[in-house]
């Protein structure tokens, strides 16, 4: 469920970001329209990207924690 709607929020973004470019270039949107849409075109696709990313198991997390501190003695 996470990873669709991961790709659903960076499609979004994408999309977001096509949409405003072309209005930019007509003139329907101003430069403050624009840097705003582009905020929130990155804001939904980074927000996707952290939600299709797989997450280690805890015990793989506690692993890799303990052994830098056990191979610097």
């Amino acid at each position: 469920m996470k990873k669709r709607l991961g790709s659903a929020l960076q499609a979004a973004g994408g999309a977001i970001l096509f949409l405003a470019a072309g209005a930019s270039d007509t003139g329907a949107v101003s430069a403050g329209g624009l840097a705003f849409s582009i905020l929130c075109a990155a804001l939904l696709f980074f927000t996707g990207r952290a939600l299709r990313r797989r997450k280690k198991p805890a015990s793989c997390r506690r692993m890799g924690r303990a052994l830098p501190a056990a191979a610097g003695r």
